[in-house]
């Protein structure tokens, strides 16, 4: 049986979908930021909530965890996106620096940097937004 969905093209379908449905879109059903690397470093962003980064940084992924974004703004001729969830409290810039087109198109940019804004967001080790660099 096909599914009716697939009559649209790749990431454009799942988006559309995901978007008509109103699935885990709606709000993020994790707010847990995993990151590996060590205690000196930086580390890597793998997974902000139920966006696996390390998997699919697209920004069309982005939209299948997060639902419909409250702000996108065209930045450098295209080549960075800011997106914005203001009800999950997260803007996350996206970039395309490949060419072709602009970052903001759903299966073009890739997610570089991000920003939370509210203490519901917390890391592995249950940091939260404001707090204390000691801990």
């Amino acid at each position: 049986m096909r599914h009716p969905g697939r009559t649209l093209c790749g990431a454009a379908a799942a988006t559309a979908v995901i978007t008509v449905l109103g699935t885990p879109a709606a709000s993020a059903r994790s707010f847990t930021i995993v990151a590996r690397g060590s205690d000196s470093a930086r580390g890597e962003v793998v997974r902000i909530g139920d966006f696996h980064v390390g998997r699919n940084a697209g920004l069309d992924a982005a939209i299948a965890a997060f639902g419909r974004p409250s702000s996108r703004r065209e930045q450098s001729r295209g080549i960075v996106c800011r997106v914005g969830w203001r009800r999950l409290g997260i803007k996350i810039a996206f970039a395309n620096l490949g060419g072709g087109g602009s970052a903001c198109k759903p299966d073009l940019g890739a997610a570089q940097t991000g920003i939370v804004r509210t203490r519901r967001w917390h890391t592995q080790r249950g940091l939260r937004v404001g707090d204390r660099v000691r801990a």
